[in-house]
């Protein structure tokens, strides 16, 4: 014969098994969260993420820029080294002399080519 419960232990069991499925339905609301992506560890790793990208994103536009202006400066160089030679070539074609007229002007040749 199985033991009967008086009223107030089946009250007091009844509370524990209410307390055990509150805390069942809060470990199966937490797993239904992360299998979502929707817990605070997964947010705050996705947000971390996001910063770290858009932050290499950053240093890969400066970098970029830098090149870049790198790029244009040796261009103007170039031009201006290429415009010396030049004027030094067209100065050289009025002197009376043959011969530096004739290296520069080969001077300048190699620089455009």
């Amino acid at each position: 014969m199985s033991p009967v419960l008086s009223d107030q232990e089946f009250k007091a069991k009844q509370r524990e098994i209410a307390r055990e499925l509150t805390g069942y339905q809060h470990q199966l609301n937490y797993i239904a969260q992360a299998l979502a992506g929707d817990t605070p560890h997964q947010k705050e790793e996705r947000k971390r993420r996001e910063l770290e990208r858009q932050e290499r994103d950053h240093q890969r536009a400066v970098a970029m820029e830098h090149r870049i202006q790198h790029q244009i400066d040796r261009a103007h160089e170039r031009d201006e080294r290429r415009a010396k030679i030049l004027s030094r070539a067209n100065r050289a074609s009025r002197s009376p002399s043959p011969e530096p007229r004739e290296n520069e002007a080969n001077e300048a040749q190699e620089c455009v080519t």
